[in-house]
């Protein structure tokens, strides 16, 4: 049986939060149970609330504050009864419908007992005053431009319709649709635009195609999606096609053209997205290289549904899972999972619905999860039920279901999910205390933590801190795992400085040093004058000297290396924005 309620507060009202927080864990241990939720100014509460006393024919005798909470009473029936005691419990409930009503009707007929974080209850004052303040402004929203390259591939076709539904960018942000593609494909991306016309969506502004990277960028996209032509790799070493590297570069020059200063956000989807996004940074240097991440979740989703299907199967589980209920396994590079520091939500009798644990307390078989003579077959194979069975060997299971498969509509719902997340519209309930995300970004200085060097894109553990990705520096490698990213490493270094020297390129890093010894913002050292390229320009380490002088410039009288694994002791370099280090 359904239940519906209606919770009503102010904006200023933290006790409304904590309705808010438990409505929202109702809903998602309970399929039935459904609420709205009605947010008024402070200042119009008094008003409001005498006016659902006189709808509701409701006997009450003193001020109703914030939070009030009644059910209603059937379908179509829009009258409702105040909480005081669930009817179930008590056949007269009193006409008291505040927080303690609710929270007693959701412990004792619903067995839910809701612990509220200080932190979550002020996101969601702070949340709800933010959503009157932007409601009450008149002037209309502004269109958000969303550019995708590669627009006639069947992943533009998934993730525009994700866009275009309101699962990205939020439901009420109308937007600009820019699609490009090579000439020839020209009908496709018609075709695409019939389709998307058809569809009757309201959040479409406009939809355009173009030709070229000049055309698309003309039109100053706030975000571009540039898709690669291959979505997972024909191996596993880090390769990118000719046509892939010209697309790159030439997005990258008409971005240093056209959108030089903006805000704009680039997102690289596909097999080399790491090789891609340093070409392209390396002609756009005016853009900050925070503002340009890569899509390495992949192997994190895969990775979620095999945990979750391998819980599934315990007999001791009380509450089945999903593979959404996986949290915090994080991808180093484009490698394998690594789910040391994962969560599992609601998957034990005494731990409820809600509360998280380590997936491996309740995996209680580290041998699934490794790679060892448990996981591979007797020609030394790895069994497909297990963790990286099932990752490494999905992309074969399902290009042998159908030839030249590419996993378009996951790649574009993982695309989606960063993009939510980074634009902070990722506003769900019962987070756990830690999440943890997975983002290629561009390394702004070495990680020794984890032996990762600067000056390559590579996918670490994030947090998000204010809007932005910041680098986690507390996990844990095992000795393997950093083995692992160190091999890792080395294959984007090599396939990242060869991109780049054959198309006379160099990838610098921004030096945000005020003491004037750096080299000024944005400028570049390139092989090739005719190209605006950034160049590093670093101080020299403290500690022992650079090993290759051919892969050293001279800038400003100091010693600048490329792609280096040298720490750099004597100027270390901060980042302004989402990859900032943090201990």
């Amino acid at each position: 049986m359904s239940a519906s309620f209606v919770i009503a507060g102010h904006d200023h009202c933290s006790e409304f939060a904590k309705a808010e927080l438990l409505a929202d864990e109702l809903k998602h241990s309970l399929p039935n149970f459904k609420v709205r939720k009605l947010l008024k100014p402070e200042g119009d509460w008094e008003d409001f609330v005498s006016q659902l006393i006189q709808d509701q024919k409701w006997d009450v005798r003193t001020p109703l504050q914030s939070p009030i909470v009644y059910r209603l009473l059937g379908e179509g029936n829009p009258a409702g009864a105040l909480l005081g005691a669930s009817p179930t419990i008590s056949a007269n409930p009193q006409p008291v419908g505040n927080l303690a009503a609710f929270e007693k009707l959701a412990r004792e007929y619903y067995g839910v007992v809701k612990t509220y974080k200080a932190s979550d209850i002020e996101a969601f004052v702070k949340g709800n005053q933010a959503l009157l303040q932007a409601e009450s402004k008149s002037v209309e929203p502004s269109t958000l431009k969303v550019l995708v390259t590669r627009s006639a591939s069947p992943f533009a076709y998934h993730f525009v319709l994700h866009a275009a539904l309101g699962k990205i960018f939020g439901e009420t942000q109308q937007l600009d649709i820019i699609l490009m593609d090579e000439p020839e494909l020209v009908d496709k991306m018609n075709g695409l635009v019939l389709e998307l016309e058809d569809c009757v969506l309201p959040l479409i502004s406009s939809i355009t195609t173009h030709t070229s990277a000049k055309e698309a960028m003309a039109t100053n996209p706030d975000f571009i999606i540039h898709s690669l032509s291959k979505l997972i790799p024909d191996n596993s070493k880090e390769h990118l096609s000719e046509a892939d590297i010209a697309t790159s570069i030439s997005i990258g020059k008409e971005l240093e053209s056209a959108c030089s200063g903006s805000d704009i956000k680039v997102l690289v989807v596909g097999a080399g997205n790491a090789i891609a996004a340093a070409v392209l940074a390396a002609c756009c240097p005016s853009i900050p290289k925070e503002c340009i991440t890569t899509l390495t979740r992949l192997p994190q989703s895969r990775a979620r549904a095999s945990l979750a299907a391998r819980i599934n199967s315990k007999d001791n589980i009380v509450y089945p899972i999903s593979g959404s209920d996986i949290v915090n396994v994080v991808v180093w590079g484009n490698e394998d999972p690594d789910v040391s520091q994962a969560l599992c939500r609601k998957a034990g009798a005494l731990d409820g619905p809600g509360m998280y644990i380590p997936v491996m307390d309740v995996l209680r078989e580290p041998t699934f999860v490794g790679d060892n003579q448990n996981t591979r077959d007797l020609e030394g194979n790895l069994r497909p039920e297990t963790l990286l069975g099932w990752v490494r060997g999905r992309n074969e299971a399902l290009v042998a279901s159908r030839a030249n498969y590419q996993p378009a509509a996951l790649l574009a719902k993982l695309a989606a999910e960063h993009l939510r997340e980074w634009t902070g519209q990722d506003k769900e309930a019962n987070k756990p205390p830690l999440e943890l995300y997975c983002v290629g970004l561009y390394q702004q200085e070495n990680l020794d933590t984890y032996g990762i060097p600067k000056g390559i894109f590579f996918s670490v553990p994030v947090v998000k801190e204010n809007g932005s990705f910041k680098v986690y520096l507390d996990a844990k490698p095992s000795e393997t795992l950093l083995t692992d990213i160190k091999k890792a490493t080395a294959s984007i270094v090599d396939a990242t400085q060869k991109a780049l020297d054959d198309h006379g390129l160099k990838l610098g890093i921004h030096d945000d040093d005020d003491d004037g010894t750096g080299a000024d913002e944005g400028e570049a050292v390139t092989s090739n004058p005719t190209q605006g390229v950034e160049g590093d320009s670093n101080a020299e380490s403290n500690e022992g000297t650079i090993p290759d002088a051919e892969n050293t410039e001279t800038v400003s009288g100091m010693s600048s290396t490329i792609l280096c694994n040298l720490s750099v002791v004597g100027s270390h370099i901060k980042c302004r924005g989402c990859c900032t280090v943090i201990s």
